[in-house]
């Protein structure tokens, strides 16, 4: 009797280890090389977006906005509503704004691999200390041990091969130009406006599509609130256009603020990403808050053929993301915060210029899962009981002073209630 059990026993231990070796077969394994887990991004939706950064300190705004002007068939110039006349104009790099959307990111939950794969180890071993600790007979406990032994040396050991010219100059009755200036490849003038009329005409007359019904109350609203205008032509070059890239513009202001009356005007809903950098935490009614960190100034160097160069970067003190372009010392600097606000705008909540608060917070990243992600993420889940419930099921069955035979009392007191609270989480 006792051979026919200790032999069922064997066959049982046997068949565990058997379905421990098809289940890790499933490892990915590389000649030469290593396995990056995959990542995901943000996709935005497909509806007309803006992208912009609004550096905002000491009263001074930054505010670094995307080229509304990129296909034929459109208007070459475009106006930009600011509080106060600009001080300052500058050229942007196209990769500058790209950089923030591509590596300020919320936590996106996808590739689970390496957790999984590691959790399967811990889950089998776990299992197997169990068997050994409840095992009725001497013999049985040697002989697992043993097992669990190898099962060890085999998980942890590394698989096998694995290593680790200008024209818009004119002025109007009633509008003021205080400044022409040609920043990239284009145009800009500064305008004052006495009324909205007075605007259209301008614009009309210097090669601009006219105001419409609602653009001319937007921009009485304005004038009234003493806001300049800057007007944006895109130079031509040879037969065609120029490249429109994004603009840089300074000014200041009391608090930071982000024009958007004017786009309302268009009718449809905007998707906005906007990146602010102050010296607190950024929020708005109307957008919702993805990340928000403390930067540091990160400088590396590199050698290369024409000798050693070194670059500005940026890291998130908490969330470890890098901004590490050319131009990032532009709008950022040691100790800054840098908030990631984004959503749907509908075009009445556009009739507001959006006000940017600044206070106060703690470290944020908003998560979210692909669908992988939200799948895999249940399997950890899932795992992770398989990790815990042997040990304290074991242990009461131990307190209770039962000994369970690893054949039929450990999967029925052990293995099979683990395996219904786990259908129910």
């Amino acid at each position: 009797m006792y051979r026919k059990r200790s032999s069922g026993r064997l066959f049982l231990t046997l068949g565990i280890v058997i379905v421990c070796v098809v289940a890790f077969s499933g490892q990915d394994v590389y000649a030469d090389g290593k396995h990056f887990p995959e990542k995901a991004y943000k996709q935005s939706p497909a509806i007309p977006s803006q992208r912009a950064i609004l550096s905002y300190r000491d009263g001074i705004e930054k505010l670094t906005i995307e080229s509304a002007l990129d296909g034929e068939g459109q208007e070459f110039g475009w106006v930009i509503p600011l509080p106060s006349k600009p001080t300052e104009f500058e050229k942007a790099s196209p990769g500058l704004i790209k950089t923030f959307s591509l590596f300020v990111q919320p936590k996106i939950i996808h590739d689970l691999k390496r957790e999984i794969f590691i959790l399967w180890r811990v889950a089998v071993i776990i299992i197997f200390a169990c068997l050994i600790v409840t095992a009725k007979k001497t013999l049985e406990r040697v002989l697992l041990l043993v097992l669990l032994f190898a099962l060890v040396v085999g998980l942890l050991m590394p698989p096998l091969g694995t290593r680790f010219q200008t024209s818009a100059t004119t002025d109007a009755p009633g509008v003021r130009v205080t400044d022409v200036v040609r920043v990239g490849s284009y145009e800009l003038a500064v305008l004052e406006a006495e009324k909205s009329q007075s605007l259209d005409t301008w614009l009309e007359d210097n090669g601009f599509a006219g105001l419409t019904e609602e653009d001319a109350k937007v921009v009485s609203d304005y004038v009234k609130d003493g806001w300049y205008f800057v007007a944006a032509k895109l130079l031509r070059e040879g037969d065609g256009y120029s490249r429109p890239h994004p603009l840089s513009m300074s000014f200041p202001c009391e608090r930071a603020v982000y024009p958007t009356r004017l786009t309302a005007t268009v009718g449809s809903d905007v998707y906005l990403e906007l990146f602010v950098v102050a010296e607190k935490q950024a929020r708005c009614d109307a957008l919702t808050l993805e990340v928000s960190d403390t930067y540091r100034s990160q400088k590396t160097s590199r050698r290369g053929s024409s000798g050693q160069t070194v670059r500005a970067g940026f890291g998130g003190k908490t969330y470890k993301q890098h901004i590490g372009h050319p131009d990032a010392e532009s709008v950022l600097w040691d100790g800054c915060v840098v908030s990631k606000l984004c959503g749907t705008l509908e075009p009445k909540q556009m009739r507001q210029d959006i006000a940017v608060q600044l206070r106060a917070g703690n470290p944020f990243q908003e998560r979210y899962y692909s669908y992988r992600g939200a799948r895999e993420t249940a399997i950890v889940l899932f795992l992770r009981m398989w990790c815990v419930l042997p040990v304290g099921l074991s242990l009461v069955a131990h307190l209770k002073k039962r000994e369970l035979s690893v054949k039929g009392a450990f999967l029925k007191k052990v293995l099979a209630p683990m395996l219904l609270l786990t259908l129910f989480v």
